[in-house]
């Protein structure tokens, strides 16, 4: 199964608000140890479940699925661009988002192996980036910016702030 399968089920209901004390319960796959308190700091209001780095298709179905379903709404991030097909599935078959997750266009200072965080990260529902159209690009290439006005404005008008305070 690929994500697409993925991504056409789950457009009816992107929103996931239930979880221990108002946090999203979020699973997270192929996230390297080091990386993980980066995560957790990085989004506060979920509260990760982190699968082992590699899991097999077996473990997934025999442990992770209980575990996903027995937390009720929930998330999933994967990263990097690699939806085990277990995992995807199971998104698909309970309607639940999957995030795409990658270092983001402003990268570590040092390479990943000094285990140096990322300066950014990208968060996309539909593909890592530079993979196929991400949300972003599907914005750039759909949305009427000629037809909104207040976005149009919004860069004079941080400018004229700016310049009022320097």
């Amino acid at each position: 199964m690929n994500t697409d399968t993925v991504e056409a089920k789950r457009e009816s209901d992107k929103t996931v608000r239930v979880g221990t004390a108002g946090r999203i319960s979020t699973f997270a796959v192929h996230v390297t140890e080091w990386k993980r308190a980066f995560l957790e700091r990085s989004f506060p209001d979920r509260r990760f479940h982190f699968l082992p780095k590699d899991p097999s298709g077996r473990d997934l179905e025999r442990i992770w699925k209980r575990r996903i379903l027995a937390v009720g709404p929930c998330e999933l991030f994967v990263w990097g661009a690699a939806l085990p097909p277990a995992l995807a599935e199971i998104a698909t078959a309970q309607n639940i988002p999957v995030w795409f997750v990658e270092d983001g266009f402003l990268r570590s200072a040092r390479p990943s192996a000094s285990h140096t965080p990322p300066l950014s990260l990208t968060l996309d529902n539909r593909t890592p980036y530079c993979r196929r159209p991400s949300d972003l690009e599907v914005l750039l290439s759909t949305h009427d910016f000629e037809a909104d006005a207040a976005l149009i404005d919004a860069p004079e008008r941080a400018s004229r702030f700016f310049w009022k305070r320097h």
